[in-house]
């Protein structure tokens, strides 16, 4: 399915009618539910959770008889908002706790030798990421403060359930949008570089695992600082918050691009 082209279903309860709002897969599918013409409320919906290991490995039938039914919070204007605070909490908190992880194993900057990796990145932009990666950049240009509280609201009832299967059409899976493709992605290479970490090898637990994602997130901000110039290093060592405007652009761009963002 695509934008624009209608997706295929069937409503099997007489007397309702169902209308495809937007997306695809458990954590984007929306849909409009009316009974009598009224247009119902929807707190959450319950799904199969079929394993894509089990696909693989022994085919779509036997992992559709192993599914186990989970209750998702939709990307709901209704739902969402009512889990605001819950959901800022859980970010600064898992944040907060995964900078804390890095600074007890001792792990070293890349971009600031003779400092801790830790002491280099802020709370503040693995939060931001972690919304900025579920946030639909169409839905966000339409209704900005609407489409960031359906992504907050989203992290404050499934807590660190949220977005575990998030998949781009680029293959970037988990919270924090990392790549794998056959050991050359973006989680592969954080995991191999910034092995004092200690972050889970796998990266199909690895990258769907929020706290771990944040240890992986900070340790690739960091090598991204490293491949910038030396005057953005040192401007982004004075006036952090400001300058880590930087840091969130080389996560999705690299080092070049946020290089061209300077000279812009």
């Amino acid at each position: 399915w695509r934008p624009g082209k209608r997706l295929a279903f069937r409503v099997l309860t007489p007397g309702y009618e169902v209308v495809h709002v937007r997306g695809v897969g458990t954590e984007r599918l929306m849909f409009d539910i009316f009974l009598n013409h009224e247009r119902l409320r929807i707190y959450g919906r319950k799904y199969p959770r079929i394993d894509t290991a089990v696909v693989k490995r022994m085919g779509i039938r036997a992992a559709v008889a192993e599914a186990r039914i989970t209750d998702y919070l939709p990307m709901s204007d209704d739902a969402a908002p009512l889990f605001l605070d819950q959901g800022h909490a859980l970010l600064r908190s898992t944040a907060e706790t995964a900078l804390r992880e890095l600074r007890d194993r001792s792990v070293a900057s890349f971009a600031y030798p003779g400092r801790l990796l830790a002491d280099t990145v802020l709370p503040e932009t693995l939060v931001s990421l972690a919304i900025i990666e579920q946030t639909d950049d169409f839905d966000f240009r339409r209704e900005p403060t609407v489409s960031l509280n359906r992504t907050v609201g989203h992290y404050g009832l499934m807590k660190e359930q949220a977005f575990t299967y998030s998949v781009s059409v680029a293959n970037a899976a988990g919270p924090l949008q990392f790549t794998d493709r056959r050991g050359r992605g973006t989680y592969s290479t954080v995991v191999r570089r910034c092995w004092a970490a200690g972050l889970e090898p796998d990266f199909e637990t690895g990258a769907r695992d929020l706290l771990n994602a944040m240890k992986a997130a900070a340790c690739l901000l960091d090598l991204d600082m490293a491949g910038m110039p030396g005057d953005v290093q040192d401007e982004y060592a004075e006036r952090p918050a400001p300058l880590s405007i930087f840091q969130v652009a080389a996560y999705n761009g690299g080092s070049r691009n946020a290089t061209r963002l300077l000279r812009a």
